[in-house]
């Protein structure tokens, strides 16, 4: 009865949660950790982007780089708020496939 109790007291997955979190709070104490980490995120999000407008640049000569990333961005935007719902609410892609 006790080993139940136990066992269950433990079973659900928001506990499994505070181990993750000390040990990425410890890793962060390291010297140099947290700056990498922020380097990588930053080169995931901006390298993309950056590849998109010099293949744009390379392909249309004739249009300025000024407005190649707006058109690049106002795209991003318009991604970010056309996806965003979809995330936050699964059950609304869910429901659209069905239709």
């Amino acid at each position: 009865m006790l080993g139940n109790v136990a066992f269950e007291t433990g079973l659900p997955f928001t506990l499994a949660v505070i181990p993750l979190y000390i040990l990425m709070c410890i890793q962060l104490t390291i010297p140099g950790v947290s700056q990498s980490l922020y380097s990588v995120a930053q080169w995931i999000l901006a390298e993309p982007l950056a590849i998109n407008i010099i293949v744009l640049r390379s392909i249309i000569l004739d249009v300025s780089l000024r407005t190649m990333s707006a058109g690049v961005i106002a795209f991003l935007i318009v991604d970010i708020l056309c996806l965003d719902p979809l995330i936050e609410v699964p059950s609304l892609s869910l429901y659209l496939v069905s239709g």
